[in-house]
């Protein structure tokens, strides 16, 4: 089966009764149970992602830019590349903060800032900045890692196994109930939670203790 989209579980929360939020108010919910899950299962929240910025004489490129639009989703670059059309990518060296400082910052504000083959980056203030400004334009490759415990659109789906859907449910329904000040029926949705993802986790285990024994070494 397929993983549900984020429209599909709003359309399941309204059809159990939760049609008096409205749908941004739900998106919301979700995205708070969709965090819930990642921190209560210690799942790894970020993956590795490359951004391409095509054709640019720009020495500023913020993480909008980066992650379409979320920020907030950058949670660390790794390298910055660049390449002039026909050539090979090459790599930027980061900047220390001295540099940034001292030369980059300077430069950046200035009327008639330095231009040519870039040489180093920094990031600062949600944007990865190049120096010098490229010249001519260049295609810039940012690694970075992106936060995956929210939802990006409404056709977005979890990135988890197709089984943890029903849990991001159960818990924007304790969101549900607790807007609602439905508190007994609030704390009965979170013991159901929490019981279903210490048997889902309890499963994965046994799985995994499975497997290790079958390929456990032969001995004669």
């Amino acid at each position: 089966m397929a993983n549900m989209s984020r429209d599909q579980m709003v359309a399941e929360l309204q059809a159990r009764g939760w049609s008096r939020f409205t749908a941004g108010q739900l998106e919301k919910y979700l995205d708070w149970a969709l965090q819930d899950v990642y921190a209560k299962a210690s799942f790894n929240r970020s993956v590795l992602s490359t951004a391409t910025v095509a054709s640019t004489e720009l020495d500023v490129i913020p993480f909008t830019t980066i992650s379409s639009g979320s920020a907030e989703s950058v949670n660390e670059v790794k390298g910055v590349y660049f390449k002039f059309a026909g050539a090979e990518p090459r790599r930027l060296e980061p900047a220390t903060e001295e540099e940034f400082l001292n030369v980059m910052w300077p430069n950046s504000q200035s009327p008639a800032p330095d231009v040519g083959t870039p040489e180093m980056y920094f990031v600062y203030d949600q944007a990865v900045r190049i120096y010098p400004k490229p010249s001519p334009a260049v295609d810039v490759f940012i690694h970075h890692m992106l936060r995956e415990d929210t939802f990006t659109s409404g056709s977005d789906t979890t990135s988890l196994p197709e089984r943890f859907d029903k849990g991001i449910i159960m818990l924007a329904e304790v969101h549900c109930n607790r807007r609602s000040h439905n508190y007994e029926d609030m704390s009965a949705a979170q013991m159901i939670f929490d019981q279903f993802l210490l048997d889902e986790l309890g499963r994965a285990g046994a799985e995994m203790t499975e497997r290790v024994d079958r390929i456990s070494p032969w001995r004669a």
